[in-house]
């Protein structure tokens, strides 16, 4: 691996910083977003809420509020539209008759009926003149519209006007007579108790009114507005409760006729710095109403259309009705009709009747379950936009594995969402969903390009470096923790292995190149295997033998632990070498040596400016290196030094071999063969027949250790290094050694 191959690892500080601060950027962002408002993030959050209305479903409505329709069954029995004002106040005083509150006229008489009639009788007229003055007689004695006007006198009858929201659709000024006129028609509808310290404040607008002629206007306790501007994509969620008119606040019909129903009591628009906050019944008990500042609510629809109960205008003019439900209730009366209603789009669909907008705001201000937009509302998106940025920002850079990223941020935005839903069905709240989800979303994406880009192309870089000579468990370790990595080595206690395979000289010498190479990676697969399935690191091969480290570098208190059952492993799949090269038999069976040390090492990626491996060095790998040499004479398979056998006395069996001084060390070591797990109970055995022997060597009663090893040669006749000291015991006890001998064997080859 060349030196630049291997990133400096940005440090997990830094990471989060930068995350931090990318975070903030995009509220920066996400702000600018929010305050330019665009139509299209306003048309996605509108849709977004209509959403909500249709997971949720249809609400029980209060059963104070009615609507009686001028529907499609009313106009194939009686006629079509317009109908005489005989026949609606005929319908006007039934509907007082059943027992009800209030009746709300959602149908404005612009022109009067006298006048249309005049105009039939003038074509008459062309035609026969004696008739026409008959006519004009008769209909000058009593008009429809004065009929009509004389039920309304009665009380009980709130009637409709249409405001024009918008300049253009005001196609010809209005003298000031006019609109004087217009406004002594409207007067005893107005809100004159403003409870304000602003002198101006942001409000809905009328630009113009189509009024009911005066005979009608001047007819009933007052007048409300029944038209309800639709927003930008043409939905109407809103229903506006006030619109200034001149100098003046006119109430909508909704509004007008609870009032009415309340007893006329006092209206009061109380506004606050930020606009209107609520409307006002000056009753015993206060009756508030709470607004928006522009003094709209926004509507809770209870359902589709006809979700609030609605009967036919015909069946009660016809009898066929029992107007026992329209007793104590508020009737809104108006046209359903196809082709001749207002129909209008709602979160429940299109052709939703304007009249049943109008008792949906009625049933939402007796409620008080109208959709809560508060205003705070800015300060509310701007502090959620803020939190779930923050969260994603402090998160992200601390969770390691893209799947589990994902994972979280799926998880935020959906107890985000589940959140914002229940709170819109429980309390009526509507908190914004699109600007912090456009926020989450353009967060998310900041920080994992991020992550991805600078952090994951660092830890690619480990994974390349380390994938073919660590396990895969060891270097996902590595890419959580890369500050572990750097160039430059660090001294760590580490277990080193060595293995090398007994007489590959003479194995080699009997192979061709092509044999040579498939032995080789029969052999190494499984050895290599051994040690990653340990948590080993595969330093190196050379030629026939292998370097693993553990506990590096990862550092684990369990590396000699690790080091010796991938040792056992290696010995025990040697047999699996065999079957891979069948045709390679005449060349076992193979037997190799593995020497196991235990202490501190330099351990880093080491190597020149040009070129660097991850590698150990040290007194500590020569010793390990020493040790697999003394297999072959001791005839062992795996020898450990003195450090290792004391780590692994607990789960391990180990036999003392002899104590040395190896070449270039002139301190001597006590060296031990790993002979099993403490659970293999023929290894106990014989470990323990060996240390009987062993103790009568080293209390140098030669006699008694001749015949110790005698004895155990005899359990064990192919032990080698038995027959070792049954040798050394005859000869000391012919020959004693010196009065100073240590039992050291000083080695003078590797």
């Amino acid at each position: 691996m060349q030196p630049q191959d291997l990133k400096t690892p940005p440090s997990k500080q830094r990471i989060r910083w930068i995350s931090l601060l990318l975070g903030l950027a995009v509220f920066a962002l996400s702000l600018v977003l929010y305050l330019a408002h665009p139509k299209i993030v306003n048309d996605i959050e509108g849709r977004l809420m209509d959403a909500r209305f249709q997971l949720r479903g249809t609400l029980p409505p209060t059963g104070n509020v009615a609507i009686v329709a001028i529907d499609d069954k009313s106009l194939d029995t009686l006629g079509r539209w317009p109908w005489s004002r005989l026949l609606l106040a005929e319908l006007i005083a039934k509907i007082r008759e059943a027992g009800a509150v209030v009746i709300g006229l959602d149908i404005v008489f612009s022109e009067s009926e006298r006048v249309q009639m005049l105009q039939q009788l003038r074509e008459i007229a062309l035609r026969d003149s004696t008739t026409f003055q008959r006519l004009e007689s008769l209909l000058l004695e009593r008009s429809p519209d004065e009929v009509l006007a004389d039920e309304i006198a009665k009380g009980q009858v709130v009637t409709g006007h249409f405001f024009y929201t918008n300049p253009a659709q005001v196609t010809s000024p209005l003298s000031d007579d006019q609109r004087r006129q217009q406004q002594q028609m409207l007067a005893s509808s107005a809100i004159t108790a403003v409870k304000s310290r602003l002198e101006t404040f942001p409000s809905y607008v009328g630009y113009g009114v189509t009024p009911n002629i005066e005979v009608i206007s001047r007819a009933g306790p007052g007048s409300g507005y029944f038209n309800f501007p639709p927003g930008a994509d043409g939905v109407i969620r809103e229903g506006p409760l006030l619109m200034r008119y001149g100098d003046n606040f006119y109430p909508s019909l909704a509004l007008k006729t609870l009032n009415h129903a309340m007893g006329d009591a006092p209206i009061f628009l109380n506004v606050e710095a930020y606009g209107i906050s609520h409307i006002s019944f000056m009753l015993e008990e206060s009756f508030d109403i709470f607004t928006n500042e522009l003094g709209a609510i926004s509507l809770n629809y209870l359902g589709p259309a006809a979700t609030i109960p609605t009967y036919s205008a015909v069946d009660i003019l016809n009898g066929t009705l029992d107007t026992h439900v329209l007793q104590d209730r508020i009737i809104l009366l108006g046209v359903t009709a196809v082709g001749v209603y207002d129909a209008h789009t709602t979160p429940f669909g299109p052709a939703f009747p304007g009249l049943e907008i109008q008792a949906t705001a009625l049933e939402n201000m007796l409620q008080g379950n109208n959709l809560v937009r508060t205003n705070l509302e800015f300060l509310t998106d701007i502090v959620t936009m803020l939190l779930l940025i923050l969260l994603l920002a402090f998160a992200l850079p601390r969770i390691s594995h893209n799947v589990l990223r994902n994972g979280f941020a799926l998880l935020v935005i959906t107890l985000y969402s589940a959140g914002n839903y229940y709170f819109f069905v429980t309390a009526n709240l509507w908190v914004a969903l699109v600007y912090p989800l456009a926020a989450w979303l353009l967060c998310y994406i900041v920080l994992t390009l991020y992550l991805s880009l600078t952090v994951e192309s660092y830890y690619s870089t480990v994974r390349d470096a380390f994938k073919s000579y660590l396990h895969p468990d060891l270097v996902e370790e590595l890419t959580k923790k890369p500050e572990l990595l750097k160039f430059g080595g660090d001294n760590l206690n580490i277990s080193i292995l060595f293995s090398d395979i007994r007489s590959f000289t003479n194995i080699s010498e009997k192979l061709t190149p092509t044999q040579l190479a498939q032995f080789l990676k029969c052999y190494m697969d499984p050895m290599t295997e051994q040690v990653l399935e340990h948590q080993g690191t595969l330093d190196k091969y050379i030629g026939d033998a292998v370097m693993a480290l553990f506990g590096a570098p990862h550092p684990t208190p369990q590396h000699p632990q690790h080091a010796a059952e991938a040792a056992l492993g290696m010995i025990a799949k040697l047999a699996s070498v065999r079957d891979c090269c069948p045709e390679l038999d005449h060349i076992f069976p193979i037997n190799i040596g593995v020497g196991i040390h235990s202490g501190e090492a330099i351990v880093g990626n080491l190597g020149s400016s040009f070129r660097f491996t991850y590698t150990a060095l040290g007194d500590s790998v020569n010793l390990a290196s020493r040790l697999e040499g003394l297999c072959k004479p001791y005839g062992v398979h795996i020898v450990v030094s003195e450090t290792t056998c004391a780590a692994l006395a607990a789960d391990y069996l180990c036999r003392e071999l002899d104590k040395v001084r190896v070449k270039g060390k002139e301190i001597p070591i006590t060296i031990y063969e790993l002979c099993g797990r403490r659970n293999d109970t023929e290894a106990a055995q014989r470990v323990a027949t060996w240390e009987s022997a062993m103790t009568l060597y080293n209390q140098q009663q030669w006699q008694g250790a001749t015949e110790a090893f005698n004895h155990y040669l005899e359990c064990y006749p192919d032990d080698k290094c038995g027959e070792i000291y049954q040798q050394r015991s005859r000869e000391f006890l012919v020959t004693p050694p010196p009065p100073d001998w240590d039992g050291v064997l000083t080695l003078t080859s590797k």
